[in-house]
């Protein structure tokens, strides 16, 4: 991050409660996938999946946030 290298950054976010999560709210996956066809340098949930984010080459933030119990 200090160097500037997003993608170098990018490709160590993880989130580990992103495997049971994605699975069972799959539209948490499809806003994920947008983010990197729209050519997000890295894309992950935030916490327990109440949002994704997405970093991008010119160093934008695309959020998205979903209410996972309709509440």
């Amino acid at each position: 991050v200090r160097s500037g290298d997003r993608a170098a950054a990018c490709r160590d976010l993880y989130n580990a409660l992103e495997a049971p999560v994605l699975p069972k709210y799959p539209l948490l996956q499809l806003f994920q996938d947008f983010f990197r066809d729209q050519g997000a340098l890295g894309v992950l949930m935030s916490g327990s999946g109440s949002s994704s984010f997405a970093i991008t080459s010119d160093g934008a933030l695309w959020t998205w946030g979903y209410n996972i119990d309709g509440q």
